[in-house]
């Protein structure tokens, strides 16, 4: 998988910066993410958004290949 870097996420009133991301799927304009190993959301934000965080490409800044 792809590891990314996203610079801001707004989930409803809280805003996440620069944090950590699995690249899951990319479409047009934006990408679903996976956020389970991620140490800026929580346990309960992991249980509840993971694979359902689609971010705009503009927010992605980083990129790399994670050797698994």
């Amino acid at each position: 998988m792809t590891t990314v870097m996203v610079r801001f996420y707004q989930c409803g009133h809280r805003i996440v910066k620069n944090f950590q991301a699995e690249l899951i799927k990319t479409y047009t304009n934006s990408a679903l993410l996976d956020i389970t190993d991620s140490q800026a959301f929580t346990v309960q934000e992991i249980i509840d958004l993971n694979h359902r965080i689609v971010v705009p490409i503009k927010r992605i800044t980083e990129q790399r290949e994670s050797r698994k």
